[in-house]
């Protein structure tokens, strides 16, 4: 079994709308993960993810830096956007 491992924000998901909270000398990281519901899916990579899941014989494996938390909007956003996957990786709160 292989494993594929992808990252969240900005690669699974265009959090470009978001960058406000973190950029220009800001730091509100509860600002930016709260948001992350609204973020559009990068399309290539997710259809990239979606081949090796249903190819079989690789273990999708998801991290991000949001803290678990945000699980509940994380995981919800995979299922609107139709990411499949098998393990999800967060920070602790």
């Amino acid at each position: 079994m292989k494993t594929a491992i992808f990252d969240i924000d900005g690669t699974l998901s265009n959090c470009s709308a978001r960058l406000c909270h973190i950029l220009d000398g800001h730091s509100d990281w509860d600002a930016f993960h709260a948001e992350c519901h609204l973020d559009a899916a990068h399309q290539p990579v997710v259809d990239i993810l979606r081949q090796l899941y249903h190819e079989g014989g690789w273990t999708i494996v998801l991290c991000t830096g949001r803290p678990w938390r945000y699980a509940e909007q994380t995981c919800e956003w995979m299922i609107n956007k139709g990411i499949p996957y098998h393990n999800l990786m967060m920070r602790e709160n």
